[in-house]
């Protein structure tokens, strides 16, 4: 079993949306074996909170893996409703679009690892890791508009995996 993240120390910050909508996303590489996807998981302040978890395998297109709804803020583990075949050595990106509601005064506000001025120092910016991302409507795909991780920026959001080969051996915390 893996917990993929490229947040380092956690969510030490926000950012912040005025426009009430906002799609993140993280790239992980799986190593030696195929895993499978089984959750993945986001930190927002906000409450009545809308989310997409999206999922692009290698240069695959990206498909809707979960959507949803999250009543309070916080972190939210979606467990996915079936699991999903990463191949091994592969490349796989987890977008997260969350929109909060067009009559609420709040600032959307996702949580993020990043420097901040007499505060944090020292994460350092890697570049491909992590992107704010759009819906092109006209080629129906996400589109990388900016690398964020080379800014040293890493939104919160994690995916969680098991080794099919140990399906049979999961513990009682993981029923379906």
């Amino acid at each position: 079993s893996h917990l993929y993240s490229n947040s380092p120390n956690g969510m030490l910050d926000t950012i912040r949306i005025d426009d009430g909508e906002v799609a993140l996303s993280q790239v992980f590489h799986t190593d030696g074996e195929a895993e499978m996807l089984r959750a993945a998981a986001f930190a927002v302040l906000n409450h009545d909170v809308n989310y997409q978890i999206y999922v692009r395998i290698g240069d695959e297109k990206p498909f809707l893996a979960k959507s949803g709804y999250e009543k309070y803020g916080g972190f939210h583990t979606e467990r996915l409703d079936s699991g999903i075949m990463i191949p091994a050595d592969t490349d796989f990106e987890v977008i997260v679009a969350v929109t909060i509601p067009n009559d609420s005064e709040d600032v959307l506000a996702f949580c993020a690892a990043q420097n901040i001025d007499g505060w944090i120092d020292g994460i350092k910016g890697v570049p491909e890791k992590s992107y704010a991302v759009d819906y092109d409507e006209e080629t129906e795909m996400w589109e990388h508009m900016e690398d964020i991780s080379d800014m040293g920026i890493y939104p919160s959001i994690f995916a969680y995996t098991y080794a099919p080969t140990v399906k049979e051996q999961i513990s009682l915390l993981d029923i379906r």
